[in-house]
């Protein structure tokens, strides 16, 4: 069986295409999943924020935020706590 450069670089290149594809779904997944608990923080920070007064059970729940925050940035980066 005869191969010609092409063949090999369009299989290499399969092969590579397939496990980057890959990677990048999982990362999506998990972009995905930062971008909403940051939308968690502003909708928290907004609602506490509309009496213009910030209660301690409200500045909890922020920080609550922020850690979740905190904790998908560390899971995108394959971070451990």
């Amino acid at each position: 069986m005869e191969f010609n450069w092409w063949s090999i670089a369009s299989l290499v290149l399969l092969v590579v295409s397939g496990a980057l594809g890959t990677w990048f779904s999982s990362k999506w997944k998990h972009m995905c999943n930062v971008l909403k608990e940051i939308g968690d923080v502003f909708i928290k920070s907004s609602e506490a924020l509309e009496d213009k007064k910030i209660t301690k059970e409200e500045a909890l729940s922020i920080l609550k935020e922020y850690q979740d925050v905190a904790y998908a940035v560390m899971i995108l980066l394959n971070r451990k706590l």
